[in-house]
């Protein structure tokens, strides 16, 4: 497998964030397969659960199939 990543800008996802009540609170990364078939990527998130609730962040995905946000597990 190959692959390219790169920084984005989460200015043409803001709206969107907005309107599910979220604020960008980290990088953005573009990830692009350029040959084989990538099933999973991890990724390391980190939150500090000792100040603030993990329900209170998600991580955006976006894939061919769209968007979407999901949970930060604990």
């Amino acid at each position: 497998i190959s692959f390219e990543y790169q920084f984005d800008s989460w200015e043409r996802h803001r709206e969107m964030l907005a309107c599910m009540d979220y604020i960008p609170a980290g990088p953005l990364m573009d990830i692009s397969v350029t040959s084989g078939n990538m099933e999973e990527v991890y990724l390391p998130h980190w939150i500090d659960t000792e100040s603030t609730s993990p329900d209170m962040f998600g991580v955006l995905h976006k894939d061919s199939c769209g968007e979407s946000v999901e949970n930060v597990p604990e």
